[in-house]
């Protein structure tokens, strides 16, 4: 609903794309067209990272790496691009995971495209796609050993994304000379949708606002934010399993560069809590990073033998993920006081596939028979 009419402005690429096809198609943006829209870029998030799953298993053909899919596919990552599908996450995930495509494939022209794109559709990316970018460009560069051309790839990819960003905020401070004018237009434009009436004056605020009093505002409260333990009970079981899995399979050294660079992709969306305060839905952005990351790995490093406690630690933290009923205020303080619809039998009917492949791998693995075997021969 926030398109390029009133000037250049943040966001406003997909919005005006949508007025575009709504035109084209003679219908109105209505609560149905959003939930359509909303419905077909989250299935495109679904379907690339099905592909980047196959991908895995292509490249090692292991079990372990099918578990890893399913503690990605039941973590609150899921969860949350489920609850709030009509927010731009989707889309930008989508957009992070063609991009890094495109750079594995050596085309990091179209990479720097696709993530200019990425920052019209929403400035998040610079912290939740671009990193992610920048860190498959590294690893490719040391898989191919053609460090000498590391810069000039770094730079071709990086000037395009960081001059549509700065020229976004420029070009919004220039084109809006009074602020408060364009905030009012802005509001009304909102307003004559109906549906979002309560929400127009916040959101005008924020779309009109500098970055700089913006930033003046929130971060005082990054700390806060940061260290949220309601939130971090919920994001911890899967990010531990999941980096612990890539430290050990690809034999990662703690204080490697790669560990650094590994650690801060993984963090820089936390970095939004500076200025944004949808807290929950920020930090969960934690796990779509490390699933990236996971993938970019095994594009470009060879993994070890199975790691077979990692099956042990996977079935506590799918069951945790399964089973533990959250209330989405955690998630998303729009939608406070709602809970999830399945009840816990039916729940666990549904996961029950997922569960019994798990117990499945954990029978069969070694290491559990001999702890086994120790264990009973300590009691006699």
């Amino acid at each position: 609903m926030i398109d390029y009419d009133f000037g250049f402005t943040k966001r406003g690429l997909i919005g005006s794309l949508s007025k575009i096809f709504a035109q084209l198609f003679g219908i109105q943006i209505t609560p149905d067209f959003i939930i359509v829209f909303s419905s077909i870029t989250l299935l495109l998030m679904y379907v690339v990272v099905l592909y980047l799953l196959s991908r895995g298993l292509q490249s090692s053909a292991r079990v372990d790496v099918v578990i890893v899919g399913l503690i990605f596919a039941t973590s609150p990552f899921v969860l949350m691009n489920a609850h709030v599908f009509g927010y731009f996450d989707s889309i930008l995930y989508f957009l992070c995971i063609v991009a890094v495509i495109l750079v594995l494939r050596g085309r990091y022209y179209l990479a720097s495209l696709v993530s200019t794109l990425a920052v019209l559709a929403h400035e998040a990316y610079v912290f939740i796609g671009f990193p992610l970018v920048l860190f498959a460009l590294i690893v490719h560069t040391e898989k191919t050993q053609n460090r000498s051309r590391l810069v000039f790839q770094l730079i071709a990819i990086t000037m395009p994304v960081v001059f549509v960003l700065a020229s976004m905020f420029i070009l919004l401070q220039h084109n809006t000379s009074d602020m408060l004018i364009f905030r009012s237009q802005l509001a009304q434009h909102l307003d004559s949708f109906g549906f979002v009436e309560s929400q127009s004056r916040p959101v005008a605020y924020f779309q009109t606002i500098s970055i700089v009093a913006y930033f003046s505002e929130q971060y005082v409260l990054f700390s806060e934010r940061l260290f949220n333990y309601s939130i971090l009970s919920v994001i911890s079981p899967t990010l531990i399993a999941m980096i612990l899995y890539m430290y050990k399979v690809y034999r990662i050294p703690v204080l490697s560069t790669l560990s650094f660079l590994l650690f801060g992709v993984i963090c820089a969306p936390l970095l939004l809590h500076l200025i944004a305060w949808d807290t929950a839905r920020i930090s969960i952005f934690t796990i779509g990073s490390t699933f990236i990351a996971w993938w970019i790995l095994s594009e470009t490093r060879k993994s070890r033998l199975e790691f077979d406690w990692f099956t042990v630690i996977a079935i506590f933290v799918i069951i945790y993920n399964t089973l533990g009923i959250v209330s989405c205020s955690v998630f998303s303080c729009t939608m406070s006081a709602e809970l999830e619809r399945f009840s816990t039998p039916l729940r666990l009917l549904l996961y029950s596939p997922t569960l019994a492949f798990v117990i499945a791998c954990i029978a069969h693995t070694n290491r559990i028979r001999l702890l086994i075997h120790w264990v009973i021969g300590k009691q006699s």
